[in-house]
């Protein structure tokens, strides 16, 4: 039988050869492509699924740890109690440099405050520290406590997520989520830039009888790295009441 050519005088033996070549060539390509994607898709799996095992053991490690040697501190007047390790220091009220004294905190510059703040640090508390309207964190293992009792009713939230919109609009980097402690849920914002003090920082709150409850903590890094004894000790935060 004859080939057949065309005008440019390739036979058709030879352009079902060159078809065949290409076709192979594009077809191994596209094979090469999806593959490799296929296996940086499984790559970055992997990833995540070894950062959610390291989350869910440091969670696993936070919530089955024996607190029962804890010191325990009591607020009366805003009807919560969180226990923290004995080697830590706990203070409710603050240096007041003009009175060269520790005093509460309603007695500084910040009136009305009394039995709103609270601080735990591992390390001895100093005459000077923590400064009466400052509540700045020094290391990476010490935990602020706060309330806010804002004027607008807050009964029908359960936490308050108006006080991040700033970052929004500032265009701060945070990732926002709401988190549960001891059956109530709480609103967390890790800051993934640093604050005007040159800090990194994770902020809970949770709202109760119309007040705002706010934990703080710091940060090692932009990806909220901290020591796991700080999350032993948020979760032994409760309310009272």
């Amino acid at each position: 039988m004859e080939e057949t050519t065309n005008k440019s005088g390739m036979s058709t033996g030879m352009i079902i050869g060159i078809a065949v070549m290409v076709a192979i060539v594009f077809g191994g390509g596209a094979y090469a492509y999806v593959n490799n994607k296929a296996e940086k898709e499984k790559k970055d799996l992997n990833v995540q699924i070894t950062e959610l095992q390291k989350i869910s053991a440091v969670s696993d490690a936070s919530s089955n740890a024996d607190t029962s040697d804890w010191k325990t501190y009591t607020n009366d007047v805003f009807k919560y109690t969180i226990k923290y390790p004995n080697n830590y220091q706990l203070a409710d009220d603050c240096y007041n440099k003009d009175e060269n004294q520790r005093s509460s905190w309603s007695s500084s510059a910040q009136e009305g405050v009394k039995d709103k703040y609270a601080v735990i640090i591992d390390q001895a508390i100093a005459d000077n520290f923590p400064t009466c309207g400052e509540y700045n964190l020094p290391n990476d293992k010490l935990i602020n406590i706060y309330i806010n009792e804002p004027s607008a009713d807050l009964n029908n939230k359960e936490y308050s997520t108006e006080e991040y919109q700033w970052a929004k609009q500032t265009g701060t980097k945070q990732e926002e989520k709401v988190i549960t402690i001891n059956n109530r849920k709480w609103y967390q914002v890790i800051q993934n830039q640093k604050s005007n003090n040159g800090i990194y920082y994770t902020e809970i709150n949770s709202i109760k009888n119309n007040k705002i409850y706010y934990i703080q903590w710091k940060n090692a890094d932009s990806k909220g790295t901290h020591d796991p004894l700080i999350d032993q000790i948020v979760n032994a935060f409760q309310f009272t009441e």
